[in-house]
């Protein structure tokens, strides 16, 4: 008869544990690679396109924030539960689970640290090795290389407490460190959603403006009031306070539209003129027939 309480006990409970803490540490290690990759852009993005990386970088970062302030919680409960069940039971340490997930790792980390090693010394001999491509390939360099060395010890260990603790506090502080440094790049929260706001009554004017036109295309005359180009634009309002937008006529041809701002900003109408920039307080914008 099998032992009972020996690796034979491993359960379904441990197979799916231990997997579920290798799968959130790959998600960890994967999305602060990305972090880290984003910050590399917003700092070294070109010139030339640097509203466009500004932008798509920093919706990205929040993105990948939300990830690690998610994940790596849930990770560390899982690596507790596992090293919990290790030092009770140490013939766990002979699971097969645990040594296909060590061994994968050490493959992947290693595949990847070489892999990353040609990719650094090919830009090298294009003529091509800039701070982005160095920075980034760093990163990987880094990354990799702490999971490799993580599971060659985690894989040869016997006993618990093995490296789970200090790893779990070194990585719990690098982890903070980039969650702070994630919050300074975008902006408070206060601020990000005063943004959002302001984003939002923009789009809502140049909505407004886009039917305004199209009524005048077809009644050759500019609206009294925006109900009579459609009713449901009495329904679009400040999307923070409700209130309607403001609408006046100046001419046969022109008319303004008002908001109250939060933030400072830009933003183009959705016919594509020039784009418009607001500041906090009342802002109104005159446009017209053309």
């Amino acid at each position: 008869m099998s032992d009972p309480t020996g690796a034979d006990r491993a359960s379904a409970k441990d197979f799916f544990l231990y997997l579920a803490k290798t799968a959130a540490l790959y998600f960890v290690a994967f999305t602060f690679t990305a972090l880290m990759f984003n910050f590399v852009d917003l700092a070294f993005a070109d010139k030339n396109y640097r509203d466009y990386y500004d932008k798509w970088t920093i919706n990205t970062i929040r993105l990948l924030l939300s990830g690690i302030i998610v994940v790596f919680p849930i990770f560390l409960g899982l690596s507790w539960l596992v090293e919990r069940d290790l030092s009770r039971n140490p013939q766990l340490f002979e699971m097969k689970t645990r040594k296909w997930t060590a061994g994968l790792t050490l493959l992947l980390a290693g595949a990847t640290l070489a892999g990353d090693l040609v990719y650094l010394l090919y830009n090298y001999l294009k003529g091509e090795l800039g701070t982005v491509y160095v920075l980034k390939s760093l990163t990987i360099l880094v990354v990799a290389g702490i999971l490799y060395g993580y599971f060659l010890w985690e894989g040869r260990r016997k006993v618990s407490p093995g490296p789970g603790m200090p790893f779990a506090l070194t990585a719990s502080g690098v982890m903070l460190v980039s969650v702070i440094a994630g919050f300074y790049l975008v902006g408070s929260l206060g601020y990000e959603r005063n943004r959002y706001f302001d984003e939002t009554r923009l789009y809502d004017l140049s909505r407004i403006e886009v039917y305004i036109l199209d009524y005048w295309q077809v009644k050759r005359a500019l609206p009294a009031t925006v109900e009579e180009v459609d009713v449901t634009l009495g329904y679009v309002k400040d999307p923070e306070t409700a209130t309607p937008y403001e609408y006046r006529k100046l001419s046969p041809t022109s008319f303004e539209l008002c908001a109250n701002f939060k933030t400072h900003g830009e933003g183009e109408t959705m016919r594509g003129t020039n784009a418009r920039k607001y500041k906090p307080g009342k802002n109104c914008f005159t446009t017209g027939v053309k």
